[in-house]
């Protein structure tokens, strides 16, 4: 036991690392009770080749505490707990749980970059080297040299006013005695490596050039610039879409067996585990409560423990029954040929094309009904929410909201119509004032309006009963809630003008899988007893086939495939939405290592200025014809029914459309 005097300062800022050499300040038995000590547990996949190299990495007995304040009683936190680890040369090691685990406080402890005031204790050994305990400067020659980072935002992890070719230069000469010449050559040529298209010329652009799989591209190459032996990846693909996420992971998978690297994969998504790793760690609360081989593991009928919970919440979206086709009434919305488009200008001052953000979107939502819009970022989703929940005439095209054109409202009747249309935004914690209370939150529609204040308070509790939140919660600030709990107020605030149509722009994106599920059900629920009708911005296929009647797919500002969501998942006619359906992982192992998938290459935004929009990236192209390749240079594609039962449409030029997908 440590005596008073070597007890950490809390008013000291920065973190005390203490290597494993020194005692521990765990009461006899503590250390028992919070580590997985257990072989069942700590084991590896039976015949895994990984099992065989030498160990990389060993984490013994890592514990992380966020000392407190005694000014404001604030306590010690402790954010892992005695956490052991082993990672082998060579292999794909998973640390998965739900935010606030300890998963990204683990991987900064391992590289020396703990946040705060922090005590680290236990012993991180890299090829033998032990590194808690090493001062900043030698903490730096590791980090880079034998250690590479990829975090979750690469937007923030580089810097806005370098070009990306200097950047990666600089880290090749951090940890390479090479001219500047030379490193920016190198930079050059590990641009290429990671798959960015002309890495001569893109070399020079800057990262608010570059779309949000690009940029992550350019952050691998940042790290592994000094040919580290471990790479850790923080959440790498948590704010990508399906399809980016794919090559991000396949570039993760081929540097990995080209260089030989050894890559520690911090997740909370499931299905990239089936896909990607080796092996699979669980956290919860600060420990590690399972861990073993991801076939074993994932692959059981009935996994056991905190991994179980987390695969049935996941498991759930992916087994979940159509949904159930609304009993459908009069239009609440209709759009027709809505184009948006905005002056773009490069650098320099030089003139730019338009920005075609939406052009020529059509579709209609019934009453009771729900209709999902899917694609990838930069698709025009949001940008056509954004154009309805304006209220106001579009730049073309036409708006019909509950029978009323937008472009020919009164302001009075505006004002009405707002109360009948309310949106549910995808971040709770920047939607909702952190310094009002819950109650204040959710009332604040029925203030505008002008309710007494005994409407008010019944109808404050109505909407939280209403939520599935405990009595009380009014009283509460958002930042006392947990994000599933947040999400919820913010529906119960959509909901107090009893709204007809609700925008929904992914409004479980930013949720962990555990809550995704219970948070969808309660929107299907509210739409079936309020009979709601809903506009749903998506990404996510899962949340698609579970809650929508209807989906639009759009690409590049303009619809692609539309039709009963049921059936344009499970048989897309369009090559965009089929490649998004692959994209799509699943937790099942065997399957996901299995199974042929349409890849989508080049640049989501890239666009032909004439003909088909997808071309650049249509992997059906190259093997269609010459009369239909020539249909996809010289015209764009309409909507034609793919099947004469079902009200299924998809903008394709192929005749064999069906034949070619399934061939490929």
């Amino acid at each position: 036991m440590r005596s008073d005097a070597e007890q950490p300062d809390p008013e000291q800022p920065g973190a005390k690392q203490t290597s494993a050499q020194q005692p521990s300040t765990e009461q006899p038995g503590a250390a028992e009770s919070d580590a997985v000590t257990t072989d069942a547990v700590r084991g590896v996949a039976a015949g895994s080749d990984a099992a065989e190299e030498p160990a990389l990495l060993e984490v013994a007995g890592l514990s992380v505490t966020f000392t407190g304040d005694r000014r404001t009683r604030r306590p010690d936190l402790r954010a892992v707990r005695e956490v052991n680890l082993t990672l082998r040369r060579g292999e794909c090691l998973a640390m998965v749980g739900e935010s606030g685990s300890g998963k990204s406080v683990t991987a900064s402890a391992l590289i020396g970059l703990v946040p705060g005031r922090a005590e680290v204790r236990g012993s991180v050994r890299l090829a033998g080297r032990e590194l808690l305990g090493l001062d900043d400067r030698e903490m730096s020659r590791v980090r880079g040299d034998r250690i590479g980072m990829v975090f979750q935002d690469p937007l923030a992890a580089l810097l806005p006013v370098t070009s990306v070719g200097r950047q990666i230069a600089e880290a090749v000469r951090v940890h390479r005695r090479v001219s500047r010449a030379a490193a920016l050559r190198r930079a050059v040529d590990l641009l290429d490596q990671v798959g960015i298209p002309d890495a001569a010329r893109r070399a020079r652009a800057f990262p608010y050039e570059f779309s949000g799989g690009m940029r992550q591209r350019v952050a691998i190459a940042v790290a592994i610039a000094g040919d580290p032996d471990l790479l850790i990846a923080d959440e790498p693909t948590s704010a990508l879409d399906t399809t980016v996420q794919a090559g991000v992971l396949n570039l993760l998978e081929a540097l990995r067996k080209d260089r030989g690297c050894s890559l520690l994969l911090i997740t909370h998504d499931l299905g990239v585990v089936a896909r990607s790793c080796d092996r699979v760690a669980v956290m919860r609360d600060g420990r590690i409560t399972e861990e073993g081989g991801v076939l074993p593991l994932l692959g059981a009928a009935v996994p056991a423990g905190h991994l179980g919970e987390l695969l049935a919440a996941t498991r759930d979206e992916e087994r979940a029954a159509p949904a159930a086709p609304s009993a459908a009434g009069a239009p609440v919305l209709r759009v027709a040929g809505l184009r948006r488009h905005y002056r773009a200008r490069q650098r320099l001052g030089r003139a730019a094309p338009p920005v075609r953000a939406v052009d020529g979107v059509s579709f209609t939502v019934l009453a009771g009904q729900s209709l999902a819009l899917l694609g990838e970022s930069g698709c025009g989703k949001t940008t056509t929410l954004h154009e309805i929940l304006r209220l106001a005439a579009p730049q073309s095209g036409r708006i019909d909201v509950l029978g009323h054109d937008l472009s020919r409202l009164t302001p009075r009747d505006r004002r009405e119509l707002r109360r009948q249309v309310q949106v549910v935004f995808q971040d709770p914690a920047a939607s909702l004032d952190p310094r009002m209370r819950v109650g204040d939150i959710i009332a604040e529609p029925l203030d505008i309006q002008r309710a007494s204040a005994a409407h008010r308070a019944t109808r404050v509790e109505e909407l939280l009963t209403m939520v599935e939140l405990p009595p009380g919660t009014e009283r509460l600030r958002p930042g006392l809630l947990s994000g599933g709990q947040r999400q919820r107020v913010a529906i119960a605030r959509a909901l107090a003008t009893k709204p007809r149509l609700v925008l929904l722009d992914e409004p479980v994106s930013a949720l962990d899988a555990s809550l995704r599920v219970g948070m969808m059900r309660l929107l299907d629920n509210l739409r079936a007893t309020m009979g709601l009708s809903y506009l749903l911005v998506s990404h996510d296929i899962q949340l698609v086939r579970r809650s929508a009647d209807q989906v639009a797919v759009l690409y590049l500002g303009k619809v692609v495939e539309h039709g009963p969501a049921w059936s344009v998942l499970e048989n897309p006619q369009h090559p965009y939405t089929r490649a998004l359906v692959d994209a799509s992982p699943t937790t099942d192992p065997a399957r996901e290592r299995s199974r042929e998938r349409v890849v989508l290459l080049g640049d989501p935004h890239a666009t032909p200025g004439v003909g088909c929009a997808f071309r650049p990236r249509c992997p059906l192209f190259p093997v269609s014809d010459e009369a239909t390749r020539g249909s996809c240079v010289t015209s764009e594609p309409e909507l034609r029914q793919t099947h004469p039962e079902k009200r299924q449409f998809a903008a394709c030029h192929s005749r064999q459309l069906k034949t070619i997908i399934d061939a490929y």
